[in-house]
């Protein structure tokens, strides 16, 4: 039962750790709503059972969600295209723009090695980004020499 939650799974993810809660949640589920199995159900499912069984793997796909979502391509580009959307990407010429967010991606997936989890504290994620740019446009800077702006009154 197992494999067949498993393979299910995986219409909704790659992960293969969040295929396994997934079908581990969908069997205890089964569990909680079949006690005593399902053998003695036969072919048919009755409407109401099959509701259940809806409602149980909708209940499930939140596990998903906040699974840790490791750093697959697709993931990574998720982050990079959040990333080109930040202010000071459009005062840097085009050639440093690729290297400013690909810089700060980097930075985001050694310090966070495991992924991103959905309900990780957006702030301690807002603080790290905060820093990893004025690293970034640091290492940017003295890359192409670019000298450092002076200090203004606000």
């Amino acid at each position: 039962m197992t494999d067949v939650f498993y393979t299910q799974a995986a219409n909704l993810t790659d992960n293969a750790r969040a295929k396994r809660a997934y079908a581990e949640c969908c069997l205890s589920k089964m569990k909680e709503m079949f006690p005593k199995g399902i053998s003695n159900i036969g072919n048919e499912m009755t409407d109401s059972m099959k509701v259940s069984v809806m409602k149980m793997g909708a209940e499930c796909a939140g596990v998903l969600q906040h699974t840790v979502n490791i750093w697959e391509p697709d993931v990574t580009n998720q982050l990079k295209l959040q990333l080109y959307a930040l202010d000071e990407i459009k005062m840097l010429p085009p050639k440093m723009k690729t290297e400013y967010v690909d810089c700060i991606a980097f930075k985001v997936t050694e310090a966070f090695p495991n992924g991103l989890k959905a309900n990780q504290g957006k702030k301690e994620l807002q603080k790290f980004i905060d820093k990893a740019r004025h690293e970034c446009v640091e290492l940017i800077g003295r890359k192409y020499n670019v000298p450092k702006p002076k200090k203004t009154l606000r």
